[in-house]
Protein backbone atom coordinates (compact mmCIF):
# COMPACT_ATOMS: atom_id res chain seq x y z
CA UNK A 1 0.00 0.00 0.00
CA UNK A 2 1.41 3.28 -1.21
CA UNK A 3 0.36 6.88 -0.11
CA UNK A 4 1.67 10.36 -1.15
CA UNK A 5 1.67 13.24 1.05
CA UNK A 6 4.20 15.88 2.64
CA UNK A 7 5.19 14.24 5.86
CA UNK A 8 5.11 16.76 9.00
CA UNK A 9 6.28 15.35 12.13
CA UNK A 10 2.99 15.77 13.66
CA UNK A 11 1.22 13.48 10.91
CA UNK A 12 4.54 11.20 11.32
CA UNK A 13 3.84 10.84 15.24
CA UNK A 14 0.21 9.73 14.41
CA UNK A 15 0.47 6.91 12.12
CA UNK A 16 -0.31 3.56 13.11
CA UNK A 17 0.79 0.26 11.28
CA UNK A 18 -1.65 -1.82 9.08
CA UNK A 19 -3.05 -5.05 10.56
CA UNK A 20 -0.76 -7.29 8.33
CA UNK A 21 1.55 -6.12 5.59
CA UNK A 22 3.08 -3.19 5.01
CA UNK A 23 2.24 0.25 4.52
CA UNK A 24 4.57 3.10 2.96
CA UNK A 25 3.66 6.61 2.84
CA UNK A 26 5.52 8.42 0.23
CA UNK A 27 6.89 12.09 0.82
CA UNK A 28 6.06 14.40 -2.17
CA UNK A 29 8.82 16.98 -1.04
CA UNK A 30 11.50 14.26 -1.39
CA UNK A 31 11.06 11.77 -4.20
CA UNK A 32 12.16 8.09 -2.95
CA UNK A 33 12.19 9.20 0.40
CA UNK A 34 9.21 8.08 3.05
CA UNK A 35 8.38 6.14 6.28
CA UNK A 36 7.51 1.90 6.07
CA UNK A 37 5.06 0.86 8.55
CA UNK A 38 4.76 -2.97 9.30
CA UNK A 39 2.74 -5.28 11.00
CA UNK A 40 4.33 -9.02 11.47
CA UNK A 41 4.25 -12.16 14.27
CA UNK A 42 7.19 -10.09 16.05
CA UNK A 43 5.49 -6.87 16.34
CA UNK A 44 4.96 -3.60 14.47
CA UNK A 45 7.64 -0.92 13.50
CA UNK A 46 8.36 2.04 11.74
CA UNK A 47 11.35 3.32 9.97
CA UNK A 48 12.36 6.32 7.42
CA UNK A 49 13.75 4.74 4.34
CA UNK A 50 14.93 5.21 0.73
CA UNK A 51 13.08 3.59 -2.30
CA UNK A 52 14.89 4.19 -5.46
CA UNK A 53 17.06 3.34 -8.49
CA UNK A 54 20.33 4.33 -9.65
CA UNK A 55 21.56 5.45 -13.10
CA UNK A 56 21.64 1.24 -14.18
CA UNK A 57 18.11 0.89 -13.38
CA UNK A 58 18.97 -0.94 -10.02
CA UNK A 59 16.73 -0.61 -6.98
CA UNK A 60 17.93 1.15 -3.80
CA UNK A 61 16.36 0.51 -0.42
CA UNK A 62 18.24 1.68 2.49
CA UNK A 63 17.15 2.18 5.67
CA UNK A 64 17.48 5.47 7.64
CA UNK A 65 19.12 4.72 11.16
CA UNK A 66 18.16 7.43 13.95
CA UNK A 67 21.06 6.09 16.02
CA UNK A 68 23.51 6.71 13.32
CA UNK A 69 26.56 9.14 12.44
CA UNK A 70 23.72 10.78 9.57
CA UNK A 71 21.21 11.91 12.86
CA UNK A 72 22.32 14.68 15.36
CA UNK A 73 19.02 14.87 16.96
CA UNK A 74 20.11 11.84 19.57
CA UNK A 75 22.01 14.96 21.39
CA UNK A 76 18.57 16.17 22.48
CA UNK A 77 17.40 12.86 23.72
CA UNK A 78 21.16 12.33 26.05
CA UNK A 79 20.57 15.96 27.68
CA UNK A 80 16.88 16.14 27.63
CA UNK A 81 17.57 19.24 26.49
CA UNK A 82 14.09 20.12 24.65
CA UNK A 83 11.13 20.70 26.74
CA UNK A 84 8.94 20.83 24.15
CA UNK A 85 9.31 17.10 23.65
CA UNK A 86 7.56 14.39 25.60
CA UNK A 87 9.80 11.48 26.21
CA UNK A 88 7.88 9.81 28.37
CA UNK A 89 6.75 7.02 26.48
CA UNK A 90 9.96 6.51 24.18
CA UNK A 91 10.90 8.94 21.51
CA UNK A 92 8.35 9.86 18.66
CA UNK A 93 9.32 8.97 15.27
CA UNK A 94 8.03 12.76 13.88
CA UNK A 95 12.13 13.61 15.67
CA UNK A 96 13.91 12.56 13.05
CA UNK A 97 12.58 13.78 10.08
CA UNK A 98 14.83 16.26 9.25
CA UNK A 99 17.92 14.03 10.02
CA UNK A 100 16.18 11.34 7.94
CA UNK A 101 15.29 13.49 4.99
CA UNK A 102 18.84 15.39 5.10
CA UNK A 103 19.76 11.66 4.87
CA UNK A 104 18.25 10.96 1.76
CA UNK A 105 19.30 13.64 0.09
CA UNK A 106 22.83 12.70 -0.37
CA UNK A 107 21.57 8.12 -0.57
CA UNK A 108 19.45 9.43 -3.47
CA UNK A 109 22.26 11.90 -4.90
CA UNK A 110 24.44 9.40 -5.11
CA UNK A 111 22.15 6.51 -6.52
CA UNK A 112 21.55 8.97 -9.14
CA UNK A 113 25.43 9.67 -9.86
CA UNK A 114 25.74 13.60 -8.57
CA UNK A 115 29.64 13.20 -7.33
CA UNK A 116 30.17 16.29 -4.38
CA UNK A 117 32.96 18.83 -5.67
CA UNK A 118 36.57 18.31 -3.81
CA UNK A 119 35.63 21.27 -1.39
CA UNK A 120 31.81 19.62 -0.95
CA UNK A 121 33.86 16.43 -0.04
CA UNK A 122 36.54 18.31 2.48
CA UNK A 123 33.35 20.00 4.04
CA UNK A 124 31.69 16.74 4.42
CA UNK A 125 34.36 15.06 5.69
CA UNK A 126 35.23 17.71 8.71
CA UNK A 127 31.82 17.95 9.42
CA UNK A 128 31.17 14.17 9.91
CA UNK A 129 34.78 13.91 12.11
CA UNK A 130 33.54 16.84 13.95
CA UNK A 131 30.26 15.05 14.92
CA UNK A 132 31.89 11.64 15.86
CA UNK A 133 34.13 13.88 18.35
CA UNK A 134 31.55 15.16 19.83
CA UNK A 135 29.32 12.11 20.24
CA UNK A 136 32.16 10.09 21.32
CA UNK A 137 32.52 12.79 24.04
CA UNK A 138 29.01 13.16 25.42
CA UNK A 139 28.71 9.08 25.30
CA UNK A 140 31.85 8.43 27.54
CA UNK A 141 30.56 10.68 30.00
CA UNK A 142 27.71 8.85 30.69
CA UNK A 143 27.35 5.34 33.24
CA UNK A 144 27.17 1.89 30.92
CA UNK A 145 23.64 1.80 32.14
CA UNK A 146 22.31 5.17 30.41
CA UNK A 147 24.17 3.84 27.27
CA UNK A 148 22.38 1.23 27.35
CA UNK A 149 19.22 2.54 27.97
CA UNK A 150 19.65 4.74 25.17
CA UNK A 151 20.54 2.00 22.85
CA UNK A 152 17.52 0.04 23.66
CA UNK A 153 15.05 2.89 23.77
CA UNK A 154 16.21 3.45 19.79
CA UNK A 155 15.47 -0.54 19.24
CA UNK A 156 12.38 0.03 17.45
CA UNK A 157 12.83 2.80 15.09
CA UNK A 158 15.69 0.21 14.12
CA UNK A 159 13.28 -2.03 13.44
CA UNK A 160 13.47 -4.29 16.64
CA UNK A 161 10.12 -6.03 17.51
CA UNK A 162 8.78 -4.67 21.05
CA UNK A 163 9.63 -8.13 22.04
CA UNK A 164 13.11 -8.71 21.30
CA UNK A 165 13.94 -4.59 22.62
CA UNK A 166 12.11 -6.30 25.75
CA UNK A 167 14.49 -9.56 25.77
CA UNK A 168 17.72 -7.45 25.30
CA UNK A 169 16.27 -5.27 28.14
CA UNK A 170 15.91 -7.72 30.40
CA UNK A 171 19.42 -9.79 29.21
CA UNK A 172 21.07 -6.58 30.12
CA UNK A 173 19.65 -6.04 33.34
CA UNK A 174 20.05 -9.79 34.20
CA UNK A 175 23.69 -10.31 33.79
CA UNK A 176 25.72 -7.30 33.83
CA UNK A 177 26.69 -6.48 37.89
CA UNK A 178 25.42 -3.04 39.56
CA UNK A 179 29.29 -2.07 39.83
CA UNK A 180 29.73 -2.34 35.87
CA UNK A 181 26.46 -0.67 35.22
CA UNK A 182 26.94 2.71 37.37
CA UNK A 183 30.83 2.98 35.90
CA UNK A 184 31.33 6.07 33.40
CA UNK A 185 31.76 4.57 29.56
CA UNK A 186 35.27 5.65 29.58
CA UNK A 187 36.70 4.02 32.40
CA UNK A 188 35.31 0.75 31.25
CA UNK A 189 37.86 -1.95 30.29
CA UNK A 190 38.40 -4.59 28.19
CA UNK A 191 38.26 -7.06 31.05
CA UNK A 192 35.39 -5.47 32.55
CA UNK A 193 33.44 -7.03 29.43
CA UNK A 194 35.07 -10.18 29.53
CA UNK A 195 34.42 -10.57 33.09
CA UNK A 196 30.81 -10.85 32.30
CA UNK A 197 30.74 -12.36 28.82
CA UNK A 198 32.71 -15.29 30.70
CA UNK A 199 30.90 -15.40 33.75
CA UNK A 200 29.28 -19.40 34.48
CA UNK A 201 25.79 -17.38 35.60
CA UNK A 202 25.49 -15.98 31.71
CA UNK A 203 24.76 -19.13 28.96
CA UNK A 204 26.53 -19.03 25.76
CA UNK A 205 24.10 -17.90 23.54
CA UNK A 206 23.07 -15.07 25.65
CA UNK A 207 26.40 -14.21 25.90
CA UNK A 208 26.50 -14.02 21.87
CA UNK A 209 23.29 -11.60 22.15
CA UNK A 210 24.50 -9.73 25.03
CA UNK A 211 28.15 -9.10 23.62
CA UNK A 212 26.41 -7.43 20.61
CA UNK A 213 24.53 -5.21 22.38
CA UNK A 214 27.79 -4.46 23.95
CA UNK A 215 29.40 -3.87 21.02
CA UNK A 216 26.86 -1.45 19.70
CA UNK A 217 27.11 0.85 22.70
CA UNK A 218 30.74 1.17 22.62
CA UNK A 219 30.60 1.17 18.60
CA UNK A 220 28.72 4.10 19.31
CA UNK A 221 32.19 6.07 20.82
CA UNK A 222 34.01 4.89 17.99
CA UNK A 223 36.25 7.60 18.06
CA UNK A 224 37.95 7.78 21.13
CA UNK A 225 37.84 4.12 22.66
CA UNK A 226 35.46 2.54 19.58
CA UNK A 227 34.53 -1.35 19.53
CA UNK A 228 38.40 -2.18 19.72
CA UNK A 229 37.50 -3.17 23.19
CA UNK A 230 35.70 -5.68 22.25
CA UNK A 231 37.34 -6.61 18.91
CA UNK A 232 39.33 -9.99 19.45
CA UNK A 233 37.58 -11.22 21.80
CA UNK A 234 35.76 -14.99 21.23
CA UNK A 235 33.58 -15.64 18.81
CA UNK A 236 32.70 -12.02 18.41
CA UNK A 237 30.28 -11.04 15.54
CA UNK A 238 29.08 -7.62 14.81
CA UNK A 239 25.45 -9.25 13.26
CA UNK A 240 25.18 -11.76 16.45
CA UNK A 241 21.90 -9.46 17.92
CA UNK A 242 19.96 -9.97 14.95
CA UNK A 243 19.90 -13.88 16.02
CA UNK A 244 16.95 -15.17 18.96
CA UNK A 245 17.94 -15.08 22.09
CA UNK A 246 17.67 -18.24 24.15
CA UNK A 247 14.21 -18.98 25.52
CA UNK A 248 16.03 -19.40 29.66
CA UNK A 249 16.33 -15.35 28.85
Amino acid sequence: MVERRSLTPEFINELVSPKTGERWVADTKIRGFGIRLWSSKRGDGAAFGVRTSNLEGKAIRKTFDPFGRNSHRWRWYINFSDGNIDFSNGIPMGFFLDDARSWARKVIGQAKGRIPTDDEQVQINVEDQKNREQFSRQLQGITLERAADIILFYGPHRGWSDTYTYQMKKLFHSNVPERLKRKLIKKITRNDIENVLSSEMVRPSNARALRSLLHQIFERVSILRGPEILDGMPGYAPNLYKRKLSKET
